[in-house]
């Protein structure tokens, strides 16, 4: 496979709002991601309704697949260190691992175990701590 070619299946994710794809040939494998860039609400403008509230970090999903809990007993209100590991997103003989990005306290889990999750999409709402 060619530059060409991989240009031509990135332009067609983006053409039909997919965000990644994973192709094998032979023995190699390949995984396009296109990135998207969110546009902001004016600052004017009220939050949509179920947003998150201030200083609270959204996280996301980093890939494609089936949310696995890392440890389906703790949820909202469990205390997390930066890297942990909070779930797995498991497709086909596939993972993702989905990590904290800070210290914290995790004040929502958006999706169920076993659920199909798909790229962005909100996992989990987590309130820093540590911040002035």
């Amino acid at each position: 496979m060619d530059l060409e070619e991989i240009r031509a299946y990135a332009r067609q994710l983006r053409r039909h709002g997919v965000d990644a794809l994973e192709l094998r040939e032979d023995d190699r494998l390949l995984h396009i991601r296109v990135e998207r860039q969110l546009a902001a609400s004016p600052p004017d403008q009220p939050a949509a309704a179920g947003a998150p509230e201030a200083g609270l970090v959204t996280i996301r999903s980093a890939g494609l697949g089936l949310f696995r809990p890392a440890n389906p007993e703790a949820g909202s209100g469990a205390a997390v260190t930066q890297g942990q590991l909070l779930a797995r997103l498991e497709l086909d003989q596939f993972t993702t691992e989905i990590a904290a990005p800070a210290d914290g306290v995790i004040v929502a889990v958006l999706a169920d175990a076993g659920q199909r999750v798909d790229y962005g999409m909100p996992l989990f709402h987590l309130q820093p701590t540590g911040e002035s």
